[in-house]
């Protein structure tokens, strides 16, 4: 099945999918699976992964983040979906010091994520 953003997927116009239910985390998955796919296959990113609408691109090469950025931006607006300003970053992850003082982390999902 592949997500149709004008189509129906209820019986009545009025009904909505609440957001705890099964099949809103399936119509979550479905809706970026060809985003995922893009990512991979065209943008070519090694490092990337999604957990429902939050995601991430790993690289050495910030340039080339800031492009696949926009490009991604062009492929959520053809779904109807935009990136969060406040939320959507490129930033470094920066490693734990041999002294072991911790720089700004790489968060993910309320997670401290750093290079060791």
């Amino acid at each position: 099945m592949e997500f149709n953003p004008n189509g129906h997927y209820y019986e009545y116009e009025e009904k909505s999918l609440g957001l705890g239910s099964q099949t809103s985390q399936l119509f979550a998955l479905l809706m970026l699976n060809k985003l995922d796919h893009y990512v991979k296959e065209q943008l070519h990113i090694k490092y990337y992964g999604r957990y429902m609408d939050d995601l991430y691109l790993l690289s050495n090469d910030i340039e080339y983040l800031k492009k696949c950025k926009e490009k991604i931006g062009i492929e959520l607006n053809k779904l109807g979906l935009s990136f969060n300003p406040d939320k959507t970053v490129i930033t470094k992850i920066h490693p734990i010091q041999k002294d072991n003082k911790r720089k700004a982390p790489f968060k993910y999902l309320k997670w401290n994520f750093y290079i060791t």
